[in-house]
């Protein structure tokens, strides 16, 4: 899911769900009976009913199934159940065959409540408090395939969900469900007893969650796709350095949820743990103290997991404000005042004043007053005033005036020669020619990339060169011409097209 967010200020991820949402059981299966929910119903297998591969193996016998315990629906009347069923086997033969997943029953009215499978006739039964009702699967009942099915009881009407589409919504009873038994994989033909063979369910069931709320069928959709988070939001705020940014996630599942906080700098997302900056790795709020210019551009996420499924949220990327911190790319006539950490990369005309921790970047035309700590790479006329800890690299016809450098490799202009270069733009081959060529002077023809790479080098013996590489990238590059004093006599910038 999941597109860069830029915050300024503290930042929330908004959910989609009503937090009155009440869990009343949840049964993963995971090689235990346990229940997740914290309300601690027991589960007991009968028969030869068995744990199987993370879900409850349900024989195609008359005497095994899962013994629930029948508080998880005492009183519910707007509820919703979901699980995931898995059929080894159909019914199809024999008297009133069926394939019952889940019976529940009182003393008085035997079954109160029932969901069951008929193979003949292609539909699937609930029963509420005596009102039974049939929803035909939008998709072919078959064995050996797992089906996430969602019963609903909202304001007296059955709906059912098979993975996660509506098969209909019926009015079946508005009373709460009062049983004394709720049992997986037989039907009762008497309260708790009473099982035929062909009657049963004969497969796999998993993941049962009991809600006391009726789900909304967003909510089912959410569930069945496992979209824990939902989009993120802004709030209005600043970031100065310094500050705090505190990250919230609020999630549309309200089982036990894990959580796991990442960053990453640019070298792919790495975990965090609670150090120095950052507290709240394994909760549902991150902080990160202390903001300063490392953490501009800064992306974070997090991981949201249940017993079920995980979800990872969109990236959230940390913007600092006071524009201390700027970069232009493929800009002509800049003019930068009083900016800290400034990148330019391949612009043209650039002027800086009072700029600290600068670098530029395939820049023509570029001219510094009063900067500190300067990298320029791959640069053509540049004039440096007042600048202290400088490095320059591939450069030609650098000025310098009271400057620190570190590192300088400089050329300079001779006076200009006349020439020719046609055709250019070109398709990699082009003809140049100098037109007051003397024998006497040696010149040497270099083409760049705009990066600053040399690709092209030939010493030249003839007013006329022609160059045919039908190799060069579409582009722009330029074409210098060296005399044998070491100065650059011409400088044209060459276009080449498909």
């Amino acid at each position: 899911m999941k597109k860069n967010l830029l915050i300024t200020a503290i930042f929330v991820l908004i959910i989609k769900i009503s937090f009155s949402l009440q869990l009343t059981g949840f049964f993963p299966f995971s090689n235990n009976l346990n229940d997740l929910s914290q309300n601690n119903y027991s589960a007991n297998l009968v028969g030869n009913c068995a744990l199987q591969e993370n879900s409850i193996l349900l024989p195609d016998d008359n005497f095994s199934y899962l013994n629930m315990s029948p508080s998880l629906l005492y009183g519910l009347n707007d509820l919703t159940i979901n699980f995931k069923i898995k059929f080894n086997n159909l019914h199809s033969t024999g008297t009133n065959p069926t394939n019952h997943i889940i019976s529940s029953s009182n003393t008085n009215l035997y079954e109160i409540f029932y969901c069951s499978y008929q193979q003949n006739l292609n539909k699937f039964y609930v029963k509420f408090n005596g009102v039974t009702v049939g929803f035909t699967p939008n998709i072919s009942i078959t064995t050996s395939t797992w089906y996430d099915i969602t019963i609903v009881k909202s304001s007296g009407f059955c709906k059912f969900y098979l993975n996660s589409i509506l098969l209909g919504s019926t009015f079946t009873s508005n009373n709460p469900l009062f049983p004394a038994k709720f049992i997986i994989g037989q039907e009762e033909d008497c309260h708790g007893g009473c099982f035929a063979q062909n009657q049963s369910t004969a497969g796999n069931l998993k993941e049962l969650v009991v809600y006391d709320d009726d789900l909304t069928t967003e909510q089912i959709i959410n569930n069945f796709n496992c979209n824990l988070i939902s989009q993120a939001s802004l709030l209005n705020g600043n970031l100065p350095i310094g500050s705090t940014a505190q990250i919230n996630v609020v999630i549309n599942n309200i089982l036990p949820t894990n959580y796991l906080w990442q960053t990453d700098f640019g070298l792919g997302f790495q975990n965090l743990i609670d150090l120095n900056q950052y507290l709240g790795s394994n909760s549902n709020s991150l902080n990160v103290s202390n903001l300063n210019f490392n953490n501009h551009n800064q992306n974070f996420r997090v991981i949201v997991s249940n017993s079920l499924c995980t979800d990872t949220s969109l990236n959230v990327v940390i913007q600092l404000n006071q524009t201390c911190i700027k970069t232009i790319y493929d800009t002509t006539n800049v003019t930068i005042i009083d900016t800290i950490f400034q990148t330019v990369i391949d612009s043209s005309i650039v002027t800086t004043y009072d700029t600290i921790y600068f670098n530029s970047q395939d820049t023509i035309f570029l001219t510094v007053y009063d900067t500190i700590f300067q990298t320029v790479y791959d640069t053509i006329f540049q004039t440096v005033y007042d600048t202290i800890f400088q490095t320059v690299y591939d450069t030609v016809t650098i000025y310098i005036t009271d400057s620190l450098i570190t590192k300088s490799n400089q050329l300079t202009f001779s006076e200009n020669v006349k020439y020719k270069i046609f055709p250019n733009p070109s398709i990699g081959s082009f003809t140049f020619e100098i037109s007051d060529f003397a024998l006497n002077e040696s010149y040497r023809l270099i083409i760049t990339d705009n990066l600053g790479r040399v690709i092209y080098s030939e010493l030249l013996n003839n007013a006329i060169t022609y160059v045919s590489n039908k190799n060069y990238s579409r582009g722009i590059y330029f074409i210098g011409l060296i005399n044998n004093e070491n100065k650059i006599s011409a400088i044209e910038k060459l276009i080449i097209t498909d």
